[in-house]
């Protein structure tokens, strides 16, 4: 497709009414419309599948944004970051774009832990499925959250979120052979 025909589409390709806006602190508010259809059509199978993860996924994206975010170290360093709730076989259930800090919300827990509880809190009767997150979302607090509401979680733990947890050392473990793991 050539540049120009491209633009052409572009510029008649719109997903929102800008005279209907409800919501115009939310910095995706012209394509919600669009995420929120994706989203309902998602679930209307279900979730059929037993074993659930959350974790991030960045969008490349390098014009100017609100939104945009920067990650340093990261294969794709600046985009749109994405929570998403997907399968074991990568079916994705459910997503949405990080926009920055809520200056309305009082935060009570870590961001990744409001990510989790905000994704598993989405699913009807969330007990019989195992979830798992990398090591941005685990925290002690989190875990006896989810385990309050009887729901089973596995998640990497960084070494300075164990607060009391009476897990081994990273000096125990490193010399330990690879694939060793301790649980509580």
């Amino acid at each position: 497709m050539s540049r120009d025909r491209y633009k052409l589409i572009k510029r008649y390709l719109h997903l929102a009414d800008n005279s209907k806006i409800s919501d115009s602190k939310d910095k995706m508010y012209k394509v919600r419309p669009l995420m929120d259809m994706l989203i309902s059509n998602f679930k209307k199978i279900g979730y059929f599948h037993k074993n659930l993860s959350i974790d991030e996924l960045m969008i490349e994206y390098f014009v100017k944004h609100s939104a945009k975010q920067f990650m340093k170290g990261k294969p794709v360093r600046f985009g749109y970051k994405n929570w998403m709730l997907v399968s074991s076989s990568g079916y994705c259930y459910d997503f949405d774009v990080y926009c920055g800090k809520n200056e309305n919300e009082k935060r009570t827990m870590p961001l990744g832990a409001k990510v989790v509880l905000d994704f598993v809190s989405k699913i009807p009767n969330p007990s019989p499925y195992n979830v798992y997150f990398d090591n941005y979302f685990t925290t002690h607090s989190l875990m006896k959250v989810l385990k309050d509401l009887n729901i089973k979680a596995t998640g990497t733990l960084r070494e300075n979120r164990k607060l009391k947890c009476p897990l081994d050392s990273n000096k125990v473990f490193k010399n330990k052979p690879r694939g060793t793991f301790n649980y509580r």
